[in-house]
């Protein structure tokens, strides 16, 4: 009996053991080969999470210290908790990161609440928090203790799934128009030429045709009949060629059958409109270390002549190197009454600065006898680069009429000895307009420098940067101003001139 049960039992427990032998096997495989790599997983998305938490807190407390939000140190040291319990593989690091994610979206609607357009706000506020909440629920799954517990990996697949789905309805709405200013405009098919550009005739005087900046030519001999027969009359060469940075965008203007071109080191030549031969050529001997450019010179008639007879006809031309110049448009020579022999130092003011940092690269506006002069700056090097003061001289004589300077407000003049214009304001880049019958300049400008980093702006930095100004042009008094986008870090300023209608 007792032989038969231990062979009994011998022979039942023997296939038990070759059954359980590659289970065992299997367990072993799934724990020793799966883990490590699970574990890897967690460890890498724990460091990254540590690293972005510092990130965060680290200038927290700077902020702080200047005064500011107590967030950033708030949530940077939560995500280095999540981090660290991620590290560990432990779940409650999610749930800490999602408390994150949480307190981001209440900071970011309360941040934004107060402005004109929410979208673009938003996305530096909660992008990244939620683009690291996708990889953080997918490795849900791979942590120890969630393991075998299939309803809570399902939610976090369905709620990474819920986030991507986000994130791309988000990526698509960065190619929408957010924000935009619109006003019902019916235009009236009856609508007739402005005054302004009837009175310039077949001329184009001004780098936008006139000074309201419309570009419209009448142009009556040519039409939709006659615009197949047109042929080259004839070319004109000046011998300078853009390189690197330093670009031909010359717009040539014509007045008194003569067309007036620059080159990018502000040659002005003087070319018959019918031949295409030069008339004459005058050099300045302009010099830059990189980015000249000539966008244009601007005809100028004079109430009469000078005292020696001279100069009743005028074109004006501002170099990159800071010159104001009065050519007669007859001969090219200087008009000797004008600043010191035909030209003005626009450097006073402006105190010292490294060559290329300031100069002039768009034609100076010319109306009411006053030429309106805004600059090129070399951004994004210093918050105390040269101001961006917009000055405003007589075009007879080239005596400073009156200076705008932002952080200067009520003061036109020159500075006073030992002072400068405020350095590092919004400048004006472009080209103003001009409405000569409101006698207002619109002025449109660029951000203060540098671009994309704020702390260091002042408050008039702020309330100017990218913005149409209205001025009173016989005065320098400012009249109004609107302002497209509010605090600027994207560069968005103004790069146009306006067009007035």
């Amino acid at each position: 009996m007792t032989d038969n049960t231990e062979q009994n039992q011998s022979e039942n427990t023997e296939p038990v053991a070759a059954a359980n032998q590659p289970h065992s096997t299997a367990s072993a495989a799934s724990s020793g080969g799966d883990g490590p790599l699970i574990s890897i997983w967690l460890r890498i998305l724990g460091v990254i999470g540590i690293v972005f938490g510092l990130l965060l807190a680290i200038p927290g407390v700077q902020l702080i210290f200047l005064g500011g939000s107590w967030y950033y140190l708030i949530a940077g040291g939560a995500t280095i908790a999540a981090g660290w319990f991620i590290f560990q593989g432990q779940p409650k690091g999610v749930l800490i990161y999602l408390g994150v994610c949480a307190l981001a979206v209440v900071w970011g609607l309360a941040e934004v609440a107060g402005m004109q357009q929410w979208f673009w706000p938003l996305i530096p506020r909660l992008f990244a928090f939620a683009f690291a909440l996708v990889f953080i629920l997918l490795a849900v799954p791979l942590m120890p203790s969630v393991q075998g517990n299939a309803d809570l990996v399902r939610k976090s697949q369905i709620g990474a799934a819920a986030t991507v789905a986000v994130l791309v309805l988000t990526v698509i709405g960065m190619f929408q128009p957010h924000g935009v200013v619109r006003e019902k405009f019916s235009p009236s098919p009856a609508a007739s030429v402005m005054s302004a550009t009837t009175a310039m005739g077949d001329e184009w005087r001004n780098y936008g045709g006139t000074t309201l900046g419309n570009r419209f030519q009448s142009a009556a001999q040519i039409n939709r009949d006659t615009v197949k027969d047109l042929k080259v009359a004839w070319v004109y060469r000046t011998g300078k060629k853009g390189y690197d940075t330093n670009a031909d965008q010359n717009t040539p203007i014509f007045a008194d059958n003569t067309v007036y071109s620059c080159t990018y080191d502000n040659q002005v030549h003087a070319i018959d409109g019918e031949t295409g031969e030069r008339k004459w050529m005058f050099d300045p001997k302009a010099s830059g270390p990189f980015f000249m450019r000539c966008r244009g010179v601007t005809y100028y008639k004079a109430p009469g002549p000078d005292d020696d007879g001279k100069c009743a006809s005028r074109i004006i031309l501002s170099t990159v190197d800071t010159r104001l110049f009065a050519l007669d448009a007859e001969t090219g020579e200087p008009c000797r009454y004008f600043g010191n022999n035909g030209v003005v130092d626009m450097k006073r003011g402006m105190g010292e600065f490294e060559p290329g940092m300031y100069g002039f690269t768009s034609a100076p506006t010319v109306a009411m006898d006053t030429i309106i002069l805004g600059s090129f700056l070399n951004d994004n090097i210093s918050v105390l680069e040269p101001s961006g003061v917009v000055r405003a001289m007589d075009a007879v004589t080239g005596e400073l009429r009156w200076a705008f300077d932002v952080g200067r407000p009520g003061e036109k003049g020159w500075p006073k000895d030992g002072e400068i214009f405020t350095p590092g304001t919004p400048n004006v880049w472009t080209h103003p307009a001009v409405d000569e019958e409101l006698g207002y300049v619109y002025l449109p400008t660029g951000n203060a420098t540098p671009d994309v980093y704020g702390p260091n702006r002042r408050p008039f930095d702020n309330e100017y940067t990218a913005s149409i100004i209205a001025v009173d042009i016989r005065t320098g008094d400012e009249v109004w101003k609107f302002q497209t986008v509010h605090r600027d870090l994207w560069d968005f300023d103004l790069p146009s001139q306006p067009s007035l209608y």
